[in-house]
């Protein structure tokens, strides 16, 4: 009638400290089998991705939703229904902007672990001038450096 976990807990009666050690060594390989799966991109990969497929069921069953059936947009599944009043007794559809933001977030961070997701950095131009050019340039517009140049011939 008892399983192996009852048969375990009768044997480690009269050896508390081996069963002890045991549950001990259970539990830190079970940490390191946790830690390990976060430490793995696939891993983490797949919680976001099993993440992302509850947060789209939501949306389908809203849509699918008679409550939602004659409220516009509330097909779309992302509305979500709150109350406002004294006694809260006023129905209001909103937008649920904070599933959509966890989507977006999902579908980032699951670009950024496959490198999908790439971050523009706008790259400075050296620009190859001698002192002097930099000095003009600090002190003079496009204009007046355009006329000083003129009147020296050079531009």
């Amino acid at each position: 009638m008892y399983g192996p976990a009852h048969q375990f807990e009768t044997e480690c009666d009269g050896r508390a400290v081996v069963c002890s050690r045991i549950r001990e060594l259970q539990e830190t390989l079970s940490a390191g089998t946790i830690a390990l799966e976060i430490s793995s991109r696939n891993a983490r990969v797949q919680a976001l991705q099993n993440r992302w497929d509850k947060m789209r069921r939501v949306i389908d069953e809203r849509a699918a939703s008679p409550d939602f059936a004659d409220v516009p947009g509330g097909t779309t599944g992302l509305l979500c229904k709150d109350y406002k009043g004294k006694v809260a007794d006023t129905v209001v559809y909103k937008v649920d902007t904070g599933l959509l933001a966890e989507l977006r977030g999902h579908e980032r961070q699951a670009a950024e672990e496959l490198g999908q997701w790439k971050t523009r950095v706008e790259e400075r131009k050296v620009i190859d001038a001698s002192p002097a050019a930099m000095t003009l340039a600090a002190i003079f517009t496009t204009a007046e450096l355009g006329s000083w140049r003129r009147r020296r011939g050079t531009g």
